[in-house]
């Protein structure tokens, strides 16, 4: 094959009429750039060429070169001898390393068969997502296809420890989302159970910004406790701790009929305790509810170990007799009382029996007075005891009255 012109002398164009049809072999460029569609070097014929075909085209940078795509004189694309891409930068470390603004759309915009980073080393923002979608659509949908649908994990965070780059997804676990059980076809929500599985040795804080400062509101520690308003459980044995300045938990229903429970305590054993009073920590308690078998206990601590100075106890007739059983109406329910006490009236008799309430600065009532009872029945105890006294001796006078006729 003839070809009057030369690639290592070429300083204008070479028309492609010169060269054969049929030529198979590899040209060499030389070390010089190949310019297409430049001013001073051309390979004529390749402009607006829209019927061309070329069947497996290589373009080939040699031996230890990289090749390079440039436009108006700057690299757009580099690809090193490894074979990484790079857009925007001529060092890239990854199959494809972009610096600079991506946008993907249309159709499936990110498909990955196998593993996929996303992520920057610099910047703000680790990974930014953003879309002007509508705000009833999913920012990011992650979907995995997999043939496994019981037990499936969809996200995993992870510290690597390594600065160079180098991914170990062993090294520091963070945690995972992931899902168990099977999808239900059509259905509009899968309804599985979902998990967020963390370290063994780390805690899950979850935090809100407050004024541009990052406020915990709870937290799961490394034991699986849930803390609310605290980082240290109450009770150690506890699986959670709310703590508040001022209530710490409530709890509301609203179930009209009188077969719901706002608050429901149960225990798999036959008896025992099913809600504990402590004060001033967790290792003293001071009352507790609990079930024998049989009876419903409401129970105050009453331990000899806990008492000293234990002597007979003086008369309590007086002191249950000055108090006052009243007859009166509730204003809000319209309930009559038939036998009841008065919280401030029976302050001045047994103050251990009452919790004063609260008044608002506007005189309105804050929070209502309140009795307990309960106080009162060791009182009663010794009156009936001083009663029964009283009535066997004037039993035994009645007997020598009646023996002396």
């Amino acid at each position: 094959m003839s070809v009057p012109y030369t690639f290592a002398t070429a300083t204008s164009s070479i028309p492609l009429s010169q060269l054969d049809s049929n030529f198979a072999t590899a040209i060499t460029l030389g070390s010089t750039n190949l310019y297409l569609g430049n001013t001073t070097t051309s390979i004529a014929g390749l402009a607006n060429v829209s019927s061309t075909v070329l069947t497996s085209p290589i373009l080939n940078a040699g031996t230890s070169t990289a090749l390079q795509l440039q436009s108006n004189g700057t690299t757009g694309i580099y690809m090193d001898t490894s074979q990484n891409v790079g857009i925007g930068t001529s060092s890239p470390s990854y199959k494809l390393d972009v610096n600079g603004s991506t946008r993907i759309g249309g159709g499936n915009s990110f498909y990955a068969t196998g593993n996929s980073y996303l992520g920057s080393s610099s910047g703000s923002y680790s990974t930014f997502l953003t879309s002007n979608v509508n705000w009833n659509y999913d920012e990011l949908v992650i979907q995995r296809n997999a043939s496994n649908t019981s037990n499936v994990r969809f996200l995993g965070f992870y510290l690597d420890g390594d600065t160079t780059g180098n991914t170990n997804f062993s090294a520091y676990p963070g945690f995972q989302v992931s899902y168990s059980g099977s999808p239900t076809t059509g259905s509009t929500s899968i309804g599985l159970s979902a998990s967020l599985n963390i370290a063994t040795t780390s805690t899950m804080t979850f935090s809100r910004n407050v004024s541009g400062t990052s406020t915990e509101s709870m937290r799961i520690d490394s034991s699986g406790r849930l803390l609310v308003g605290t980082t240290t459980p109450y009770d150690v044995n506890s699986i959670a701790t709310f703590s508040n300045s001022t209530h710490g938990l409530s709890a509301v229903t609203t179930a009209t009929g009188g077969g719901w429970y706002a608050l429901e305590c149960g225990r798999t054993g036959s008896t025992g305790k099913f809600i504990g009073f402590t004060y001033p920590s967790a290792a003293t308690e001071v009352g507790s509810v609990s079930y024998n078998g049989t009876n419903t206990l409401y129970n105050a601590t009453s331990d000899q170990r806990l008492k000293e100075n234990i002597v007979d106890a003086e008369t309590a007739f007086e002191t249950i007799n000055q108090i006052k059983i009243r007859s009166f109406d509730w204003i809000e329910s319209k309930v009559h009382e038939t036998h009841g006490v008065i919280a401030q009236e029976l302050q001045q008799i047994a103050p251990q029996c009452v919790t004063e309430g609260t008044t608002n600065e506007d005189g309105s009532m804050g929070s209502p007075w309140q009795i307990d009872t309960s106080p009162l029945i060791p009182l009663l105890i010794k009156s009936i005891q001083e009663l029964k006294a009283i009535v066997d001796t004037q039993a035994e006078q009645i007997k020598a009255l009646q023996g002396a006729k």
